[in-house]
């Protein structure tokens, strides 16, 4: 194959908030023995996608870098912003620059074939390919090109020519489908069911996968370049099916340098060592820099399971990148695979940072973040704090016996934040999180309550270590700020069993009281029952919890939980700048609805 090479390939991707922090990273990572830097890492989202549907869901795709909307073929840029494209691009063209002064090359990460306008299809109708939202979180339906049709084809191919023509380091593609906005016709795993555009119906999906990538491959050929691409289908979950139901089917049409699902054409071998990591995301997401290094040196470990000429390491903690890059470096010297070689590796880097004295505390301390983990994981369907806290957004939303009353301009900052399609009866029920029922109803209450109890068992130990840590390397003001983040984390674990606790609660009493209505005028000695104390408790445990946290938030000078810089990016996925005021806002409009209660329980007449 023309250009094609075989030698050894080490692809680095870690957080980019600067140009500078760009080139310093990726000078440490050419330490390493990198070759390719991910360059489509914390580029601007494309909030004008917003401005068309004003779907929540919206959000999946907005922040993942579209080649046809980022460099845009001639037929598409009407129905692209313009202004957005060339600010990404400009971004793209100075980190090649950086790669090129280092002797790197880049790669590209997104999801493939991605969500277009729909005033795009209005215009191309016979073009519409496979609806690709999750039906029952979207209000809108959206749908990604018929990669059939060769009038999309040649899209991608001008795409692929002006990306690789701008920014010539880029040299690897690495695709993910079937979800955030993404999809092939007639795949059997497309969210709202196989679809597609019926005039392809008929074609093997082999052909229509090995033709978009083949597409790909001409397309830089055509322009003397050479380019490799893996697209791999989203993982699928128990309940899930897979994208590709004969992989090797689409492998075996494909040359050297092309994959699907790792799986390098035409013959099946490996194409790189494991799954791309993600960088930003993590179970203790939003808290940033929460150190995991026992969690970091696993997943390096994890690229022994198989034997590729291209590996893939991700600096995934942008605050903690140095600890991150001296884990890299000691994985690579020790190659440790076991428990205890992790701990064996750890010791050292424990003793640089806090001398021999300090180093047991360290390693401690590392475990039982490692062990807080484990604990949250138990809850994991999706990362905990993600689903719900950001997502579903019970961090700013109010806890009160009847949202429905709420005015709808109340709800405005936290609503049009939510993954809810059907309707405000779902919306307004708090554990309805994506169309899941996983913490719905007492059995969940006691569920989720007893592995938070144990998590903040281990918190509490964590606090200890690091405030002891802070006493004993006051020089060293990363103990102090971890010890923060533990109080934010403690607040974001109240959060979850406060929300939960609360609408058990409340779907207990709802449904009592539609049998035998309330005593508005209790007798003279009427107590208040333990539903009672439970549900009222419970709402001011959730008050003065927010209320910590945005004390917390608002008295650091570190950032503890991640949030867009501009308000007007706040998005389904990121908390926005004004955090802070929303959890006042939370507070008040909690407050304010004491006397709803009386409504649903025989209140105290002493």
């Amino acid at each position: 194959m023309k250009g094609y090479s075989k030698e050894a390939k080490k692809l680095f991707a870690f957080g980019c908030p600067s140009l500078e922090v760009f080139e310093a990273h990726a000078t440490r990572a050419k330490e390493l023995g990198a070759t390719h830097i991910l360059v489509t890492v914390d580029l601007p989202p494309s909030m004008w996608q917003y401005d068309q549907s004003g779907d929540p869901y919206t959000a999946w795709f907005v922040v993942n870098p579209g080649l046809l909307k980022i460099f845009p073929p001639e037929k598409i840029k009407p129905f692209v912003n313009e202004p957005y494209s060339q600010t990404v691009i400009s971004m793209l063209k100075e980190r090649c620059q950086v790669l090129r002064k280092l002797g790197l090359k880049g790669y590209w990460w997104t999801n493939e074939p991605q969500v277009l306008p729909e005033d795009f299809y209005v215009a191309y109708p016979h073009l519409r390919g496979a609806r690709v939202d999750q039906s029952n979180r979207a209000r809108t339906a959206h749908f990604a090109p018929c990669v059939d049709q060769p009038e999309v084809l040649q899209m991608y191919h001008e795409s692929v020519q002006n990306i690789l023509s701008q920014c010539p380091e880029i040299e690897i593609f690495y695709f993910l489908t079937t979800d955030s906005g993404s999809g092939f016709c007639w795949s059997p795993a497309l969210y709202p069911g196989k679809n597609g555009n019926t005039r392809c119906k008929l074609r093997p999906m082999e052909d229509r996968v090995s033709g978009f990538l083949l597409n790909m491959r001409n397309a830089a050929e055509s322009i003397g370049k050479t380019i490799e691409v893996d697209i791999i289908e989203i993982p699928p979950r128990e309940w899930m099916v897979p994208t590709f139901a004969d992989p090797m089917a689409i492998v075996k049409k494909l040359p050297q340098g092309l994959a699907v699902n790792h799986l390098e054409g035409p013959d099946g071998k490996r194409f790189i060592t494991k799954d791309h990591d993600p960088i930003w995301w993590s179970t203790f997401y939003p808290i940033v820099g929460m150190p995991r290094p026992l969690d970091f040196l696993r997943r390096c470990a994890e690229e022994k399971k198989h034997e590729a000429v291209r590996s893939v390491h991700t600096i995934n903690d942008a605050t903690n990148a140095d600890l991150c890059f001296s884990l890299l470096e000691a994985y690579f010297k020790h190659q440790p695979e076991s428990e205890f070689e992790i701990l064996s590796v750890l010791r050292p880097i424990a003793v640089d940072i806090g001398g021999e004295e300090q180093a047991e505390n360290i390693l401690s301390l590392w475990m039982t973040i490692d062990a807080i983990e484990v604990g949250l994981g138990m809850l994991d369907f999706g990362h905990l704090f993600i689903m719900t806290s950001l997502l579903t957004r019970w961090l700013t939303r109010p806890l009160i016996p009847f949202p429905e009353e709420l005015p709808r301009e109340q709800k405005e900052y936290y609503l049009r934040y939510i993954l809810q399609a059907k309707g405000d009866e779902q919306a307004d029920n708090l554990v309805d999180v994506q169309a899941m029922d996983m913490f719905k109803g007492w059995s969940a209450r006691l569920l989720v309550g007893n592995v938070l109890e144990r998590v903040e068992g281990k918190i509490i130990i964590a606090q200890a270590l690091a405030s002891d840590l802070a006493e004993q390397l006051p020089d060293d003001p990363q103990w102090r700020v971890l010890n923060k983040k533990f109080e934010v984390l403690t607040c974001l674990v109240n959060n979850v069993n406060n929300v939960v606790r609360y609408q058990a609660q409340l779907d207990r009493i709802k449904a009592i009281t539609e049998q035998q209505p309330v005593d508005q005028n209790p007798v003279l000695g009427a107590q208040g029952g333990w539903d009672y104390e439970d549900m009222t408790n419970t709402v001011r445990s959730e008050i003065d919890n927010v209320l910590h946290l945005k004390s917390l938030i608002e008295e650091s000078d570190e950032p503890l939980i991640d949030f867009a810089p501009l308000a007007e990016h706040e998005n389904v996925l990121r908390f926005g700048p004004e955090l802070a005021q929303q959890l006042k806002l939370k507070a008040d409009i909690m407050n304010q609805h004491w006397q709803d209660y009386k409504r649903l329980f025989v209140t105290p007449n002493p």
